[in-house]
């Protein structure tokens, strides 16, 4: 088989990487564009497996900071850890849906009116629910966004709780709980 010339393999390269960027989702330059995205993507993947998956992370990547993406991706590592020590044995580090205060995780959301803390941080309230009609679970979880040069990303998710047995706290604060007790357990 006879190699490609120069300028035909630079052709392949330039259309290859025009096709990978089209495929990319671009930068979130409005935050209720990125809340919708982010909600759109998470109750479409929410099977109560807790910490995304590889595929799920690709597509998070955008919309997450690369702060909240590591702690995701050690939370992951503790998850996996743990599991191929402990197998199904004993109970998963993290239960449920890992974005929201609810474990079965909202069904649908309504973008609330953003704060600025700074003229690079915003937050932004969501209005959750699960269900429909009068048995819905309505709760809201607020959005920390940080603007990078790419666009508006997630940092963090502080949870408002959806009830006396929901999350509280951060997403963030969540991670670090699942990371220190995976491998604390490991010991």
């Amino acid at each position: 088989m006879r190699p490609l010339s120069r300028p035909f393999s630079t052709v392949l390269f330039i259309v290859g990487a025009t096709l990978a960027a089209a495929a990319a989702p671009a930068p979130q330059n409005k935050p209720e564009a990125l809340a919708q995205n982010f909600y759109d993507l998470t109750m479409r993947y929410n099977a109560t497996g807790a910490i995304p998956g590889t595929s799920q992370q690709t597509r998070l990547d955008r919309m997450l900071t690369p702060t909240l993406m590591a702690k995701v991706d050690q939370a992951r590592r503790a998850d996996k850890t743990y599991t191929r020590k402990y197998g199904v044995t004993r109970r998963p580090l993290i239960e449920g849906d890992l974005f929201s205060s609810l474990y079965d995780g909202p069904t649908s959301m309504d973008f609330a009116t953003c704060r600025a803390d700074t003229d690079t941080t915003l937050r932004c309230p969501v209005h959750l629910a699960n269900g429909d009609g009068s048995n819905a679970i309505r709760w809201t979880d607020t959005l920390v966004l940080v603007k990078l040069i790419p666009g508006w990303r997630i940092d963090d998710i502080e949870f408002g709780g959806a009830g006396p047995d929901s999350r509280t706290g951060t997403l963030t604060g969540l991670l670090k709980q699942v990371v220190d007790k995976g491998y604390a357990k490991m010991k």
